[in-house]
């Protein structure tokens, strides 16, 4: 019955790699393979390639690299994360120290003195008894039936699983920082559209003014104008504010205090170019690159070797005991050859009166790993879909960027035909004000879609396990 239990987890390997498929439940839930993630991989832009580096350094932007560089070694997060880490090896040193002896040296001294009904006519110093007594005891346990050693591999496991979690805060915050980087980048860049269809606005009303003063404008021209002027204006305050909010939330992933603090982002003020091509690996890598899912397959094992642990309690124990030491009525005899004591043994010990109490607590184990493994199940199904959403969201959001770039150009190429031909009489202001409103939408638009694309892009890199290496010194310490 324990090979069986035992096999659908030994399975998990191969069938990840080979079709991206869950552990099958003993309920008997259906496997299911990864098959949209693969098609999805097929999209334009998309590369099925192993990533190189992590994320934030493959986008080639070292503003970004240094910010997440800087919130990974002072987040919080990451510091409990680490933390969890090492009472994991805490918990596991504990179950090694099981597979050792035992052994604890004491040293006591004991004054009694009987009362003189106890023993009549005696003095008080007959009366009166000591006991020196110093030694080793030792105790060991065989653990014929791996019960220990079960356990020290599931702790283990625990110890894995921490480490993925680590891997998941340091991702899921690299991801974080990435986005509000580019709302801050996104904020600058809509404020500089604004300033700069402000000034072609100006210089329209300048025009509409003038020829109001010669004659040959009209006052509802110029108000238009001016209108359409402010409206625009009014939109600058919003994006400084947009822009100043991601800030402080920059800061703050940073692990500094808003106030005062706020990143220093140096002259950039545009959204990066999307890279041609994105490697987000093979499908059958995402089981191990996503750390929630390596952490959850790490949870059914180590549930799975508890349930072991425990079964093993319906079986004898067999310890090894042994003691050793000097006893004597007075500290002067304790270097008397008559002084020496020992103590050696066996102790065999089987609950089978008590094995109710037993199998109650290997039902409660085998539901912990059933949760475990439904858990697995659950979380591969949801990060094929998210692998799989994501892929599609960015390719889409890319070729929207491509379009309004275009319409962006076209935009302001009939702006500028508009307020030419306005200035030699072919056309009236109408079509300026049309044009100019146009560029700004289109202008707006594609910034909007930009700053899209590059939070798909982050999502994607999140979703398929991007950017979670860490390097050795590292893993030794939980950093």
């Amino acid at each position: 019955m324990y090979s069986r239990m035992m096999m659908p987890l030994a399975l998990v390997p191969a069938l990840l790699v080979s079709g991206g498929r869950a552990v099958a439940q003993r309920a008997g839930a259906d496997t299911v393979p990864a098959a949209g993630y693969r098609a999805a991989a097929g999209a334009a832009g998309v590369s099925a390639g192993e990533p190189g580096r992590p994320f934030w350094r493959e986008l080639g932007d070292p503003t970004l690299a240094r910010l997440v560089d800087e919130a990974l070694e002072s987040s919080p997060n990451v510091h409990a994360a680490q933390a969890r880490i090492r009472e994991a090896r805490g918990a596991r040193s504990q179950a090694a120290y099981n597979l050792v002896p035992a052994v604890t040296s004491t040293a006591t001294f004991y004054t009694t003195e009987l009362s003189a009904a106890q023993l009549p006519g005696a003095t008080p110093a007959a009366r009166r008894q000591e006991s020196w007594d110093g030694g080793l005891q030792a105790s060991y346990e065989l653990d014929l039936f791996g019960r220990n050693r079960n356990v020290l591999k599931a702790q283990t496991s625990f110890v894995d699983a921490a480490g993925e979690d680590l891997r998941g805060v340091r991702l899921a915050l690299a991801a974080e920082v990435a986005r509000t980087y580019y709302d801050v980048l996104a904020a600058r860049e809509r404020l500089d559209v604004a300033t700069r269809n402000a000034e072609n606005q100006r210089r329209t009303l300048a025009l509409v003014e003038t020829r109001l003063r010669e004659g040959r404008g009209s006052a509802f021209d110029t108000e238009r104008a001016r209108a359409q002027l402010n409206v625009t204006l009014a939109s600058v305050p919003l994006f400084q504010a947009a822009a100043s909010s991601a800030e402080n939330r920059l800061a703050t992933l940073l692990g500094r205090s808003a106030a005062g603090e706020v990143p220093d982002l140096g002259a950039t003020r545009a959204l990066p170019p999307l890279p041609e091509t994105v490697r987000v690996g093979a499908p059958a890598r995402l089981a191990q690159a996503r750390p929630d899912l390596a952490a959850s397959e790490r949870q059914v094992r180590a549930r799975t070797q508890l349930l072991a642990a425990s079964r093993a309690d319906y079986l004898p124990r067999l310890n090894l005991v042994g003691a050793a030491g000097l006893n004597a009525g007075s500290a002067d005899y304790l270097t008397h050859d008559g002084s020496r004591r020992y103590q050696a043994g066996v102790v065999v010990s089987w609950p089978f009166l008590d094995i109710g109490r037993v199998g109650a607590r290997v039902s409660a184990d085998r539901a912990r790993a059933d949760q475990a493994r439904a858990t697995y199940n659950a979380q591969l199904l949801r990060a094929v879909e998210e692998a799989e959403s994501s892929i599609v969201v960015y390719t889409q959001a890319r070729a929207r960027v491509g379009y309004l770039v275009e319409a962006s150009r076209a935009s302001e190429r009939a702006a500028e035909l508009a307020r030419v031909r306005f200035r030699e009489g072919l056309a009236d202001f109408l079509s300026v004000l049309e044009a100019e409103r146009t560029l700004l939408d289109a202008q707006n638009q594609l910034t909007a879609a930009r700053v899209d694309a590059a939070q798909a892009l982050v999502n994607l890199y999140q979703a398929t396990g991007q950017g979670t290496e860490m390097d050795d010194a590292a893993r030794e310490t939980g950093r």
